[in-house]
């Protein structure tokens, strides 16, 4: 019995002197491991420091846009709708962006960063669904963490919501959205260029009746009918106050959902006012079907309408007959006087093969010579200090009013809505007076 406890007890004292052997062996490779790791670090951190050479990362300053850390480009993005009921639109943006980028990157670049070129990415925020444009703006943001700033989103509802997501960012955004909230909520880093959808809505106005005034045309009653869209839906609302002030009779405010397949019951209630104009915006296939259902239904008065649409290449085409002789409000338009701008035009028609320069493409080349402007200023690609250098910018311009310069709200304080007019298939600027081309004409049966 005792020599059985005995070989017990050895076997015992065996395997824990195995285990404990298998416990130093694992620590001993363990702290051979740390070692080796060490000496590596080590090895890294002497290399870089007798290097004396560490570059920035490509799309970045140091702020003197030169030496060792200079810019390899400066990359923006620009977000509009490329699908959907705005695509003409969007694509337009784009088209604008594309052609200041172009110009600018074959005559040097950003001097102050050592001549470094724009580099363009571009997104889709086709969707009737706002919160997709934000989407779209967060993953740009993500996909490309050197970005610079951003131009869009264009439609206003668009924008509102994208903004967020920019402003969290830290990121410039430079908007051709129409709506006031746009610049109404602090924002830091939001520029806005067109004018305000509520200024656009009452000059139009003004604008207007002193036409039709010095025409002969008496405009009695006046009806809405415009799609829901942030801007669209606030220029019709303060239109039809407006002219409610002026003493004119507005009965009737329709409102619709973009996408319309059949324009005949709104357009019974609109000539159940039997007015004298109407008010309508939206997109183009949506006035067209709009313009053409009112016409076939005898309607022989004037209509009013605020971007998007009218300011379209195709809207002569799309609408024909029955949009001929239209008004609208828009932020830019190809006919300027501004230094730059017939220039502009006549790029932009042997580029693209166009009639004119729509104001898309007008709005978003002035925005890129902004930011040129502000980059040149800053010497950066710093958020903070691109932010701070566009908003103390102030330079001549093809935008309305011809200069460019922001108030404390990033609102662009030179800038001033125009009255265009559809005339011999182009939209024809007729007020202000200093920026008109020619006068309006009014040609519609009573």
């Amino acid at each position: 019995m005792k020599l059985i406890l005995a070989d017990v007890k050895s076997s015992w004292e065996r395997q824990d002197h195995n285990l404990k052997c298998e416990r130093v062996s694992v620590i001993l490779k363990q702290k051979k491991k740390m070692l080796l790791m060490l000496l590596l670090c080590f090895v890294v951190v002497l290399a870089t420091a007798c290097s004396g050479n560490v570059k920035s990362p490509v799309g970045k300053s140091d702020g003197s846009g030169s030496g060792d850390k200079k810019v390899e480009y400066v990359k923006i993005a620009a977000l509009a709708p490329l699908s959907g009921a705005y695509a003409i639109n969007g694509q337009n943006v784009i088209k604008g962006t594309e052609m200041a980028v172009e110009e600018i990157n074959a005559n040097g670049g950003i001097k102050s960063l050592g001549g470094a070129k724009f580099k363009l990415v571009t997104a889709d925020t086709g969707s009737s669904d706002p919160s997709h444009a934000a989407s779209v703006a967060r993953r740009v943001i993500q996909e490309n963490p050197d970005l610079t700033a951003m131009i869009g989103l264009w439609a206003s509802s668009y924008t509102l919501a994208g903004s967020t997501v920019t402003e969290q960012a830290k990121i410039p955004l430079l908007s051709q959205s129409f709506t006031d909230e746009i610049t109404a909520r602090g924002y830091k880093y939001v520029f806005q260029f067109p004018a305000k959808a509520s200024k656009m809505g009452e000059l139009s106005v003004d604008y207007l009746l002193k036409a039709a005034k010095e025409n002969n045309y008496e405009i009695k009653t006046m009806a809405v009918l415009s799609d829901n869209q942030s801007s669209n839906k606030t220029v019709g609302q303060t239109t039809a106050k407006k002219f409610r002030e002026n003493g004119v009779n507005v009965p009737v405010e329709e409102y619709y959902k973009p996408g319309l397949t059949d324009a005949t019951a709104i357009s019974t209630k609109i000539l159940n006012a039997d007015p004298d104009l109407i008010y309508a915006a939206g997109a183009l296939s949506d006035l067209s079907l709009i313009m053409k259902t009112l016409r076939g239904m005898g309607y022989k008065g004037t209509f009013l309408g605020s971007g998007a649409g009218y300011v379209l290449s195709q809207f002569n085409e799309a609408t024909g007959d029955a949009g001929n002789g239209s008004f609208a409000t828009a932020g830019w338009n190809w006919d300027f006087p501004y230094p730059g701008a017939k220039e502009f035009n006549q790029k932009y028609v042997e580029k693209y093969k166009e009639p004119f320069a729509p104001q898309e493409a007008g709005e978003d080349y002035a925005m890129v010579y902004a930011l040129k402007a502000a980059l040149e200023k800053a010497g950066t690609t710093d958020h903070e200090k691109v932010r701070d250098a566009l908003s103390q910018v102030s330079i001549d311009s093809i935008m309305t009013g011809g200069h460019v310069s922001f108030d404390e709200t990033g609102m662009n304080k030179d800038v001033e809505p125009v009255l265009i007019e559809w005339i011999d298939g182009k939209p024809r600027t007729i007020y202000p007076t200093n920026a008109s081309s020619t006068k309006p004409i009014f040609n519609f049966e009573k």
